[in-house]
């Protein structure tokens, strides 16, 4: 809503008029650049032609409009939205986010040497853009301290807090709190948000608790979810990622010259954090390799009929290796089976990577063939729910 009321017809010859593209910039507090589009791959702006309608109450809405960009979602993620008005003039702004994040799992904070052992996850939901921006906190938890149970004690700095802070791993100070200092720069948007443990069973529960940070989701993705006791030391700590993840488009992979051409979509879904971190992976698949509908023999190539998510993060180059963070190569007793007629499906496929989702994001996934070649690529976006 709030659209030019002029754009209820064209504007033909004038450059971007009544317009709803994506743009180079990342932020709505400066210059949002030019249209944003794979430049090697498609010779002219796609954008061009793509325009709203305004209607009743100088509102637009329209499902399902393609534009060809040669960009992945992974590529356009955190860039902005501009919308124009009938002369073309850059009218408004927003930033493309997950929406919805979450934190699957918790283990004890690095130098937390106490018996709290908190468990459970947390949905992390954007809002807002610039000044405006921010998180929706939900959660379940429980092994929480018992001693919140009346809730946080203003005696003690981040007592039965539960925050975003600047670090990015689990394994090493996670830093101090997390929000956009020059939004907010004299009050900790943090300071006031906690827990309350219910009385004798460490557990809590909580749902759409609003903090405003003028941060937008993009850029508290990776980041670490701690978790304070009574008197605000650190007990806990995840990893923000997003829940699940889809490659939904392949291509041949780029060095690979046979017939057989993958369709379809892998799923993945994040658990765990450090060495528990895992991926649970669901497909269906078409075109994929005819000989991989019986099990691989003894001696035949590790990746025979394989599907793993690799180190390269484009399908235009060589993809790298698998991609894990354990001392042994989880990828190769993942395998595909091929129906009949060319298909494969599985529903969660559990992986023991030691990365979370954020880790594999915009990795890419590779289908091979029953020699173990690389025959598919596809990249690794945010899926929808």
């Amino acid at each position: 809503e709030g659209l030019d009321p002029r754009c209820n017809e064209s504007n033909e010859g004038v450059s971007n008029a009544c317009g709803i593209h994506i743009h180079q910039g990342t932020s709505c507090y400066e210059d949002a650049g030019g249209h944003y589009w794979n430049t090697t791959l498609i010779d002219s702006d796609p954008w061009a032609t793509v325009t709203y309608q305004t209607r009743k109450k100088e509102s637009a809405w329209a499902v399902g409009v393609e534009v060809v960009t040669g960009l992945t979602n992974f590529e356009v993620l955190g860039r902005a939205m501009i919308v124009h008005d009938f002369t073309g003039a850059r009218i408004a702004c927003g930033i493309i986010i997950p929406e919805k994040l979450a934190v699957p799992a918790f283990t004890p904070y690095f130098s937390y040497t106490g018996s709290l052992e908190v468990e459970g996850a947390m949905d992390v939901t954007g809002m807002g853009v610039t000044d405006d921006a921010g998180q929706i906190l939900s959660w379940s938890l429980k092994g929480l301290d018992p001693n919140c149970s009346s809730g946080a004690n203003s005696e003690y700095s981040n007592s039965c807090g539960i925050h975003i802070h600047a670090g990015t791993d689990c394994t090493s100070d996670a830093l101090g709190h997390y929000w956009n200092q020059t939004t907010y720069s004299a009050d900790d948007p943090w300071s006031m948000i906690s827990y309350t443990s219910k009385k004798g069973k460490g557990k809590s529960r909580e749902k759409q608790v609003p903090v405003a940070t003028g941060l937008e989701n993009t850029f508290v993705n990776g980041h670490a979810m701690i978790v304070h006791s009574y008197i605000g030391g650190r007990i806990a700590c995840g990893i923000i990622s997003p829940s699940s993840e889809v490659a939904n488009a392949f291509v041949k992979y780029y060095t690979y010259t046979g017939d057989l051409e993958v369709s379809g979509w892998v799923k993945v879904v994040g658990t765990g954090v450090l060495e528990d971190a895992s991926q649970e992976l669901s497909w269906r698949l078409a075109g994929v390799d005819p000989a991989c509908e019986t099990a691989p023999g003894t001696g035949a190539n590790a990746n025979a009929c394989g599907i793993h998510i690799h180190v390269g993060m484009d399908c235009t180059s060589d993809a790298g290796g698998h991609y894990y963070a354990v001392d042994t190569d989880p990828w190769t007793a993942l395998k595909y089976t091929t129906t009949p007629r060319g298909h494969a499906k599985a529903k969660e496929q559990k992986v023991d990577t030691g990365l979370t989702n954020y880790d594999v994001l915009g990795h890419t996934m590779i289908v091979h063939d029953s020699t173990g070649a690389r025959i598919a690529c596809g990249i690794l976006n945010i899926a929808s729910d």
